[in-house]
Order: structure tokens, then C-alpha cells, then sequence
């Protein structure tokens, strides 16, 4: 395994793979201080670094790419196959391993990618859309799980009033993604909600 670095408007990324697949993308920020990530990975690149760093420059709109709304936009295609999520947009593969998470979490995190950029859904909702009514909780939880934030959009659950709820990197990064991509997406309901 290596580890890359990739700096962008939510600040510094780590983004850990070897060349079959990405392991974590993880915000710098809320690493413990005395945590010396280097220390247990050598740096270097992977075909699934490199496939994680396209995916962030087309995310924030360096690139054109997989997130933008509009006319002719291409959809991201999610493949699940074993411990493996799998996204495809046009020449962009990106394995993301899920060796870690059960075959419940998986479910959830697969349609949680089928939210829109740009939309929202509660907590509630998608563990109704995931085939687990009533589980707001283990919602909660899975997204508190999520090794791949942003790539995996666990930014874009929301409690049912509305309010943000907590974010690996922090509620201001939440704020900061979400704000983005309504900046550059289709026209929403004033929630921005499904």
C-alpha cells in the first residue's frame, strides 16, 4: 500500500491505495496530532491513487467530469461485486475496498451513491431507500464508518429538520461540499432535498 497527498478546498487529503484498489481517503485535519500517517505507509502513487485524485479534480471542477448536472452529463455507473464498490465514469475506474464493512453497510453505501450532487436525503430516508425503515440509527452509524467521504457522498445525509449532523472532516466541510455543489448543479427543492 501507499499513500498520496491531495490538497483541495477542504484541505489535505490522504488518500491510501495500493494498484487494485483504494483502501481510505482520509481528511488531514481530524487526524490526532501525534498520529504521523507516514509512519505506516510509504508514499507513492497506484493506479487507485491516481484514479482517487482524477475523481477529487473532477469533483471540485478542475476537470470536466462525473458530477457535473446538465445536458449530456454522463452518469457514474456503481458495481458491487464482493468486497469491492466499483465506480465507472466514461475512462475513470475507481475500486474502492470494502472488505471492512458487512454486506448491510455495503447496501447502504451503493444508495447513497445514487443520490444526486447537489441533493440531500435524511438519515430516515435513505435507510428507507436501503431496505431498512426505521434504522435512521445504523445510518448514522454506517456513515460514521465511511473510509472514502466525498467519493462515497455521506456529506449529503442530513437530519430530518434539516440541520447537517456530523461529518468525519467536520460540519464546516459539510457545509463547504454541499455548498459547492449547488454552486455548479440542476436546480433544487429549497431543502435541496430528494
Amino acid at each position: 500500500m501507499r499513500l498520496a497527498t491531495y490538497s483541495g478546498p477542504t484541505g489535505e487529503l490522504c488518500i491510501i491505495g495500493d494498484d487494485v484498489s483504494l483502501k481510505s481517503l482520509i481528511f488531514t485535519s481530524s487526524l490526532p496530532r501525534s498520529y504521523n500517517v507516514e509512519k505506516h505507509f510509504q508514499k507513492g502513487a497506484t493506479a487507485a491513487i491516481n484514479a482517487a485524485g482524477k475523481f477529487l479534480d473532477s469533483y471540485f471542477g478542475w476537470t470536466a467530469g462525473p458530477q457535473k448536472q446538465g445536458a449530456g452529463a454522463r452518469a457514474i455507473k456503481v458495481a458491487v461485486k464482493k468486497s469491492i464498490i466499483r465506480l465507472v465514469y466514461g475512462d475513470l475506474v475507481l475500486d474502492m475496498d470494502m472488505s471492512e464493512y458487512t454486506k448491510k453497510e455495503i447496501t447502504v453505501y451503493r444508495e447513497l451513491l445514487r443520490v444526486p450532487f447537489g441533493r440531500t436525503i435524511s438519515y430516515g430516508a435513505l435507510a428507507a431507500r436501503a431496505g431498512f425503515p426505521g434504522g435512521a440509527r445504523f445510518i448514522g452509524n454506517t456513515m460514521a464508518k465511511n473510509n472514502f467521504p466525498i467519493i462515497i457522498p455521506c456529506h449529503r445525509v442530513i437530519k430530518s429538520d434539516g440541520t447537517m449532523g456530523n461529518y468525519s472532516g467536520g460540519t464546516h466541510i459539510k457545509k463547504l461540499l454541499l455548498g459547492h455543489e449547488r454552486s455548479i448543479s440542476l436546480p433544487l427543492d429549497r431543502a435541496g432535498r430528494l
